[in-house]
């Protein structure tokens, strides 16, 4: 069971205070008793800037989580990656496939991580885990969720999103997981 949580926010559409940066996507700094976790990176553009403002040092970061393969969720990881020489990165076998998003004047949109494969990122990080269905534990009381299923029409992935630029096979974001930590007032995710 985690004792102190604290959760700050590096990246997200909106700011509450002068100084940081918005982007659309997500990058969250998680403090867990002694661990620190950066939940997904962003784009890339605002993650080192909002985190310098906050007084977060990236390089301190134990573990790296992917959330899921799109580009506002791990786009940071290429400006930020040499901060990231101590940490485990975790991420879903899947999380660097293409995919597409149908654009609303027609065609197709990638919204792939800027990442080309798992096999590049592992060339260049000290620790890599690749994520299947089942949970990992990062430390005692955070957990990953591992892929979660989708099992009911009302589970949709957030949008229309394909594995290929035809737009013809959509993509059910396997890859999609959650942090979740126990804590003395429950679990948070």
């Amino acid at each position: 069971m985690v004792r102190r949580l604290v959760i700050t926010v590096l990246a997200e559409n909106t700011v509450i205070r002068g100084g940081l940066l918005a982007e659309h996507g997500l990058a969250l700094w998680v403090e867990a008793d002694n661990r620190r976790i950066l939940f997904d990176t962003g784009q890339g553009m605002v993650l080192a800037h909002n985190a310098a403002k906050l007084g977060i040092d990236l390089s301190t970061a134990d573990d790296v989580v992917l959330s899921h393969g799109h580009y506002d969720h791990t786009g940071g990881l290429l400006t930020a990656l040499p901060a990231f020489s101590r940490a485990t990165i975790y991420a879903h076998l899947a999380a660097f496939r293409d995919r597409f998003v149908s654009e609303p004047q027609g065609g197709a949109r990638s919204v792939r991580s800027p990442v080309e494969s798992l096999e590049w990122l592992a060339s260049r990080v000290g620790h890599i885990f690749s994520t299947r269905a089942n949970p990992v534990e990062l430390s005692e009381g955070v957990w990953l969720t591992g892929q979660i299923p989708r099992h009911h029409d009302y589970e949709d992935t957030g949008g229309s999103f394909f594995l290929d630029e035809s737009l013809t096979e959509p993509d059910a974001i396997i890859d999609d997981q959650a942090l979740y930590v126990k804590t003395g007032n429950g679990i948070v995710v």
